[in-house]
């Protein structure tokens, strides 16, 4: 999927009903695992709910951001 495809369909669950399923904390890494040293010891961390996702050689991070007013982004990096 291309990183447009990924945010439209990031944006269409947090509009569905299933938003709090989506946001759920358990389901999202920003505590632990490879997003702890992204995002560990700044402004974001505790308030980036993302997934990495490689294939082959190429790794992409998508989620979203809750920014400091409460309102949310999503992002969907570039693969590199």
């Amino acid at each position: 999927m291309t990183p447009s495809t990924v945010l439209k369909l990031l944006r269409y669950m947090y509009d569905s009903p299933a938003r709090e399923m989506d946001l759920n904390p358990s389901r999202w890494r920003a505590q632990d695992g490879t997003l702890s040293s992204r995002f560990g010891a700044t402004a974001a961390a505790g308030r980036v709910y993302a997934n990495t996702e490689r294939l082959s050689h190429v790794s992409a991070l998508s989620g979203y951001l809750q920014r400091p007013d409460g309102t949310w982004v999503a992002f969907c990096s570039p693969g590199q």
